[in-house]
């Protein structure tokens, strides 16, 4: 008995111990928060430099892991507005734009302090050699963006929160905030149209309005921190980081040779660089879309080739929509066409791989791309033929059973009518009819 009335005793006594543990670590902060003068007193204040900027920080992503003096300097131990901001102290205030880059820097370019954060520390070093950066730190010039006018400055957020001015959706506008001011961007005579035509383009369509994060923003293909315009003979290099295939194709054929010794053609010659338009198979020779004769006239080889090149893709193309349309009408002979529809898989696989190669220029290849896709027609057409017949003759067979049966019918009504009434026979005469 008094080991029972012990053992409770025991339970009892760790049950209130932990109960108060757990009271302390609930009842104050994982880490006590240490003396930020800065805050207390701007946070009393009005205006943008005051409750405002406090708020923005709070809100921020370093609000947990920068507070005002590791970018400010200052004493925000001391109440005392003098000591809190003395040049002694380290206090600096609000940097001037060409000294911003090396103030984040103190941070971001320091391994110790980003390994936590699995932040590169190569931006800085990017930024300087940015045409960006060159007209900041070596120019000058105060207009061009930098950290800040990129990412904010008390209010940072998370590259991964969506409300970041460089979230992957939000970094067109963030550009677009200098880049399409014709009045702020008029001494570089730089084209102001780009986040409209960005907007308007294939890219823009599936990341703006569809939110592919797949395809690419602004940064994606003139860098971040080190942005520069690609050049006449990187251009390429830049389409081919998510083109992949079209680049190697580019290379093999006689446009590349061009290219290297002219500059020209490039990916934009014929697609365009901001407002690039979703391809079409007449783009060779039909009409305006006809990029083929931004270079080649009407009576030349090349204009031949190109001629082919369309002709021969569209018939495909026809071939792959008849062929679709003719299965779904065959799916309704109730016949298994799951192997067929994987060869139609097949056929369009064939065609856009068709479409890439032809990059190359050599109608080899794409004819023999599109050759399978033939084939594959040719034998989802058998197949669908098939199903046709099948349904054909089983309609014909039910039409011959009904028209039997309805005929036995007829014959056994007949026959019936030419007995006498049942309830006159005697037995002797029934037992005659069987």
């Amino acid at each position: 008995m008094i080991k029972i009335e012990r053992k409770f005793v025991v339970k009892k006594l760790a049950f209130l111990f932990f109960l108060l543990i757990g009271f302390l670590l609930f009842s104050f902060p994982a880490q006590a928060q240490e003396k930020n003068s800065c805050a207390d007193c701007h946070g009393g204040m009005e205006g943008d430099k005051g409750k405002k900027v406090v708020d923005a920080w709070k809100g921020s992503t370093h609000f947990q892991h920068a507070a005002c003096a590791d970018c400010h300097g200052g004493n925000p131990s001391s109440d005392d507005m003098g000591t809190a901001m003395s040049k002694s102290a380290g206090f600096k205030g609000a940097p001037e734009p060409r000294e911003i880059p090396a103030f984040c820097a103190k941070c971001h370019a320091d391994p110790v302090r980003m390994r936590p954060f699995n932040i590169p520390t190569s931006q800085y070093d990017q930024y300087k050699n940015s045409v960006h950066g060159k007209r900041l730190l070596t120019m000058g010039d105060t207009k061009v963006a930098n950290c800040v006018s990129c990412h904010g400055s008390h209010n940072i957020l998370n590259v991964k929160d969506p409300n970041s001015p460089v979230y992957k959706t939000n970094i067109p506008d963030t550009c677009g905030r200098c880049h399409s001011d014709k009045q702020y961007m008029a001494q570089y005579k730089i084209n102001t149209n780009q986040l409209a035509d960005y907007k308007e383009s294939v890219h823009g369509i599936k990341l703006l309005k569809e939110l592919d994060m797949g395809v690419p923003s602004c940064a994606d293909c003139h860098g971040t921190h080190g942005a520069t315009p690609p050049g006449v003979k990187e251009v390429v290099d830049v389409c081919g980081t998510c083109h992949a295939k079209v680049e190697e194709n580019f290379n093999q054929g006689k446009h590349r040779e061009a290219y290297l010794s002219t500059g020209e053609p490039k990916c934009i010659t014929c697609h365009n660089n901001h407002k690039i338009l979703s391809p079409s198979d007449r783009m060779f020779i039909s009409g305006e879309k006809g990029v083929c004769l931004k270079c080649h006239t009407d009576n030349t080889p090349e204009y031949s080739t190109a001629k082919k090149f369309q002709s021969e893709i569209l018939a495909v193309q026809s071939s792959y929509d008849k062929d679709l349309a003719l299965i779904s009408a065959a799916e309704k002979t109730h016949m298994d066409l799951s192997e067929q529809k994987a060869q139609m898989g097949n056929a369009l696989t064939s065609l856009i791989e068709a479409r890439v190669i032809q990059h190359s220029l050599s109608w080899e290849k794409v004819n023999e791309k599109l050759e399978e896709a033939r084939k594959y027609f040719e034998k989802v057409e058998s197949a669908c033929k098939n199903a046709f017949d099948q349904s054909n003759n089983r309609k014909i067979i039910i039409l011959i059973t009904v028209v039997f049966c309805v005929l036995a019918a007829i014959i056994v009504y007949i026959k019936r009518k030419t007995l006498p009434p049942w309830e006159t026979l005697n037995e002797e005469e029934i037992g005659e009819q069987k």
